[in-house]
Protein backbone atom coordinates (compact mmCIF):
# COMPACT_ATOMS: atom_id res chain seq x y z
CA UNK A 1 0.00 0.00 0.00
CA UNK A 2 1.84 3.46 -1.28
CA UNK A 3 0.67 6.39 1.06
CA UNK A 4 -0.92 9.55 -0.89
CA UNK A 5 1.21 12.62 -0.84
CA UNK A 6 -0.36 15.44 1.73
CA UNK A 7 -0.35 18.54 -0.69
CA UNK A 8 -0.35 20.65 2.65
CA UNK A 9 3.35 19.18 3.13
CA UNK A 10 6.77 18.82 1.90
CA UNK A 11 9.89 16.94 2.56
CA UNK A 12 13.23 19.12 1.96
CA UNK A 13 11.60 21.74 0.83
CA UNK A 14 8.89 24.52 1.58
CA UNK A 15 5.04 23.58 1.38
CA UNK A 16 2.65 25.15 -0.70
CA UNK A 17 1.49 28.56 1.14
CA UNK A 18 4.30 28.02 4.37
CA UNK A 19 4.38 31.71 5.49
CA UNK A 20 8.63 31.81 5.12
CA UNK A 21 7.89 35.74 5.32
CA UNK A 22 6.90 35.22 8.99
CA UNK A 23 8.77 31.94 9.74
CA UNK A 24 11.75 32.75 7.76
CA UNK A 25 14.17 29.14 7.39
CA UNK A 26 18.11 30.10 8.52
CA UNK A 27 20.22 30.71 5.34
CA UNK A 28 22.30 27.27 6.08
CA UNK A 29 19.07 25.44 7.23
CA UNK A 30 18.89 21.91 6.12
CA UNK A 31 14.84 21.59 5.58
CA UNK A 32 13.52 18.29 6.95
CA UNK A 33 9.82 18.59 6.39
CA UNK A 34 6.86 21.17 6.30
CA UNK A 35 3.19 22.15 6.37
CA UNK A 36 0.78 24.51 5.43
CA UNK A 37 -2.65 23.10 6.01
CA UNK A 38 -5.83 25.29 6.06
CA UNK A 39 -8.41 25.01 9.12
CA UNK A 40 -11.71 24.93 7.25
CA UNK A 41 -12.60 27.76 5.26
CA UNK A 42 -11.02 30.15 8.19
CA UNK A 43 -8.45 32.45 7.25
CA UNK A 44 -5.98 30.55 9.69
CA UNK A 45 -3.33 27.85 8.75
CA UNK A 46 -2.01 24.96 10.99
CA UNK A 47 1.76 25.42 10.17
CA UNK A 48 5.02 23.47 10.76
CA UNK A 49 8.74 23.94 9.99
CA UNK A 50 11.89 21.39 11.14
CA UNK A 51 15.11 22.25 9.80
CA UNK A 52 18.71 21.27 10.69
CA UNK A 53 21.41 24.61 10.95
CA UNK A 54 25.13 25.42 12.40
CA UNK A 55 23.49 28.89 14.27
CA UNK A 56 23.49 29.20 18.00
CA UNK A 57 20.80 28.52 19.70
CA UNK A 58 20.58 32.45 20.77
CA UNK A 59 20.88 33.20 17.19
CA UNK A 60 17.76 31.05 16.58
CA UNK A 61 16.14 32.35 19.03
CA UNK A 62 17.14 36.16 17.89
CA UNK A 63 15.58 35.22 14.08
CA UNK A 64 12.42 34.46 15.16
CA UNK A 65 12.15 36.62 18.05
CA UNK A 66 12.52 39.77 15.79
CA UNK A 67 10.83 38.26 12.83
CA UNK A 68 7.63 37.34 15.04
CA UNK A 69 7.25 40.61 17.45
CA UNK A 70 8.13 42.72 14.23
CA UNK A 71 4.97 41.18 13.03
CA UNK A 72 2.93 41.72 15.85
CA UNK A 73 3.66 38.81 18.59
CA UNK A 74 4.32 38.68 21.81
CA UNK A 75 6.71 36.53 23.34
CA UNK A 76 4.82 34.56 26.65
CA UNK A 77 6.96 31.76 27.52
CA UNK A 78 10.85 31.35 27.29
CA UNK A 79 12.17 28.03 29.03
CA UNK A 80 15.92 26.67 28.60
CA UNK A 81 16.52 22.98 30.04
CA UNK A 82 20.42 22.22 29.35
CA UNK A 83 20.51 21.22 25.32
CA UNK A 84 17.19 22.10 24.73
CA UNK A 85 15.33 25.84 24.69
CA UNK A 86 11.85 26.75 24.16
CA UNK A 87 10.10 29.72 22.99
CA UNK A 88 6.41 30.44 22.30
CA UNK A 89 4.57 33.58 20.79
CA UNK A 90 0.63 34.75 20.67
CA UNK A 91 -1.01 37.44 18.20
CA UNK A 92 -4.39 38.25 18.15
CA UNK A 93 -5.56 37.90 21.33
CA UNK A 94 -4.09 34.14 21.83
CA UNK A 95 -6.04 32.98 18.37
CA UNK A 96 -2.32 33.00 17.10
CA UNK A 97 0.38 30.78 18.30
CA UNK A 98 3.95 29.62 17.42
CA UNK A 99 6.17 27.15 19.19
CA UNK A 100 9.67 26.89 18.60
CA UNK A 101 11.87 24.07 20.55
CA UNK A 102 15.52 24.02 19.86
CA UNK A 103 17.71 20.86 20.58
CA UNK A 104 21.23 21.35 20.45
CA UNK A 105 23.22 18.36 19.49
CA UNK A 106 26.70 19.21 20.17
CA UNK A 107 26.93 19.70 16.28
CA UNK A 108 24.43 21.30 14.81
CA UNK A 109 20.74 22.24 16.20
CA UNK A 110 17.25 20.84 15.29
CA UNK A 111 14.79 23.39 14.97
CA UNK A 112 10.75 22.78 15.27
CA UNK A 113 8.51 25.12 15.00
CA UNK A 114 4.50 24.45 15.08
CA UNK A 115 1.74 26.81 15.55
CA UNK A 116 -1.84 28.20 13.52
CA UNK A 117 -1.10 31.70 11.85
CA UNK A 118 -3.59 33.81 9.68
CA UNK A 119 -2.86 33.29 5.90
CA UNK A 120 -0.59 35.71 4.47
CA UNK A 121 -2.47 39.31 4.29
CA UNK A 122 -4.70 38.41 7.17
CA UNK A 123 -4.85 41.17 9.35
Amino acid sequence: MTATPDAHSKVGSLAPGFPSDLIPVPDDAVILVTSAEPIGNADVQEISLNVHTQMSIPAVLDLYRTSLTAAGFTEVSTADAGPTTEASFTRSGGDELVSIGVVDDGGSRTITIGGRVRDAGSP
